[in-house]
C-alpha cells in the first residue's frame, strides 16, 4: 500500500531500494489528495491516468528506471490457478503459515489443494511424486 509506505519513517530508503515498481489499479491515483503519494514514486500526470483506468485484478503498470509500461498477466481463470494467485486473504496468509510450519515444503502442494477443496489435485501431485502416471 503506497500510503503505508509513505508514512513510515523509512520510505525514503525503501523507494531508493526498489528499482522496479509494479502498481495496481487505482481509480483515485489522479484524485489531488494523492498527488504527494505518487510524487514520491515520482510518477507524472500521464502515469497517474494510466493507473487510474486500469483494469482491477488484471492490468498493472511496471516502473523501473529503464522503461515503463502497462501489461497484464497471461494467467487463466481457472480455479487450480486462482488457488495460488488469487489467495491473498488473511486466512489464506495463515493457512500457507501454518502448512509451512506444519509439513515439509515438498508436501505443501497437496496440503493446499485440499485446503482450497481440490481434492483431485492432491491425488496427481502425489502420484508425480511417486513416480506414477497420472490417471484420468
Amino acid at each position: 500500500n503506497l500510503e503505508d509506505i509513505a508514512r513510515s519513517q523509512i520510505a525514503p530508503a525503501i523507494i531508493e531500494s526498489c528499482q522496479t515498481d509494479i502498481f495496481l489499479p487505482n481509480p483515485s491515483a489522479t484524485n489531488a489528495s494523492n498527488d504527494a503519494i505518487y510524487g514520491m514514486f515520482n510518477l507524472n500526470e500521464k502515469e497517474r491516468w494510466i493507473i487510474a483506468t486500469a483494469t482491477q485484478k488484471r492490468q498493472y503498470y511496471y516502473k523501473s528506471h529503464r522503461n515503463s509500461r502497462l501489461f497484464e498477466l497471461g494467467l487463466d481463470r481457472t480455479p487450480f490457478t486462482l488457488a495460488y494467485v488469487a489467495s491473498a486473504s488473511k486466512e489464506d496468509q495463515q493457512k500457507v503459515k501454518e502448512l509451512l510450519h506444519a509439513y515439509p515444503q515438498d508436501d505443501f502442494n497437496e496440503h493446499w489443494m485440499q485446503y482450497k477443496g481440490m481434492p483431485d489435485v492432491c491425488d496427481v501431485i502425489s502420484n508425480l511424486k511417486h513416480g506414477k502416471e497420472a490417471t484420468s
